[in-house]
């Protein structure tokens, strides 16, 4: 940890580039940044302090207001905090909106008793983030077909690494679906949407209303990119269920709310035909069994760049996810009619 500066001389600093207004720091903090919110006469800003490794307010993260509006805080930037120790790079400085909402891991109330207010609220939830991936997939990116090339080359590389790390055999059939000319290939073809991927759509950088848990935010875009459409679509599981320390336990109702997504995800796309709706799931299952390797079977820089190195103890959501025999019943096959 480092000593300088301290919590109070960061609040301080955050008092100075709002004048006037007083300092509360957030409630969840993350891993590589201090944030606090500056309330001056009612009005909230966030200020927040960040290793250089987490950046925010670049090209991707304004793409990605684009393509979601309001949802996306641009941040602006204000250098780094003078003074600092010579040991450590200094703390980079940004402002931007505060945003309704809570953290949906604040907000959210697990329980393991089907009652219909808890279907009601999540299926809310479910068909805002639907509407969140129909967004990304009606406004893909344009890349370099170089660029789709060397990245390909980059992920079957990782994929050929994990064929023989020991502990990772559960890995066989999806990596050799990955392999195949159907997959990785697919994935990064010109033919499949490469989309603004957030890089951690996570229950801390998601806000909703606690009311509803209708989404209100999108937070923590340090890690965005320009990836295969997909890749991040494990925030779908994450969100139905919860890992404890004997395993993934589903909520009970997440076939119908996970119905209540795919749904809302037709809508919005307006995809109809039943063969493209085959297509586009079977690749977008990949594509998040791709996404989920990669964050949790390699060792990750603080850019979110997974690295030739694979950890060396297979992480619980990868033998509770990829380890399960029914992997398409857990996150794409058909389920009972959404609630209403």
């Amino acid at each position: 940890m480092r000593p300088k500066p301290s919590q109070k001389e960061l609040d301080e600093y955050a008092a100075s580039l709002v004048p006037g207004s007083t300092i509360h720091p957030v409630g969840m903090q993350g891993s590589l940044s201090y944030t606090v919110v500056a309330i001056r006469a009612g009005r909230k800003i966030i200020v927040s302090f960040r290793m250089p490794g987490s950046k925010l307010g670049g090209r991707i993260e304004k793409a990605a207001q684009n393509v979601h509006g309001k949802l996306v805080p641009l941040a602006t930037f204000h250098g780094t905090v003078p003074g600092e120790s010579t040991y450590y790079e200094p703390l980079e400085i940004y402002s931007m909106p505060c945003l309704e909402g809570r953290p949906y891991l604040e907000a959210v109330y697990f329980s393991h008793q089907e009652r219909r207010h808890d279907i009601v609220k999540h299926t809310t939830f479910m068909k805002d983030l639907a509407k969140y991936f129909a967004r990304c997939w009606n406004q893909p990116q344009a890349v370099n077909p170089r660029r789709l090339e060397t990245n390909r080359k980059s992920v079957s590389q990782k994929l050929a690494l994990l064929e023989d790390a020991p502990g990772y055999g559960f890995l066989k059939n999806t990596i050799t679906q990955l392999r195949s000319p159907q997959g990785v290939a697919c994935l990064y073809s010109g033919a499949w949407p490469q989309v603004v991927t957030h890089g951690d759509l996570s229950q801390t950088n998601i806000l909703v209303d606690p009311e509803t848990l209708a989404l209100t935010g999108l937070v923590d875009w340090s890690l965005a990119k320009v990836a295969p459409f997909g890749l991040e679509l494990s925030a779908l599981r994450r969100m139905s269920g919860s890992m404890f320390s004997d395993g993934w336990t589903d909520h009970p109702f997440r076939p119908q709310t996970e119905a209540a997504f795919w749904a809302e995800f037709w809508r919005c796309t307006g995809i109809e035909d039943t063969n493209e709706r085959e297509r586009v799931r079977r690749l977008a299952e990949l594509s998040c069994k791709l996404g989920v390797i990669l964050r949790y079977a390699f060792c990750n820089t603080l850019t979110g760049v997974a690295l030739n190195q694979v950890v060396p103890k297979p992480a619980q959501y990868l033998r509770s996810w990829l380890g399960h025999e029914a992997w398409s019943d857990l996150i794409i096959k058909d389920s009972p009619e959404p609630v209403d």
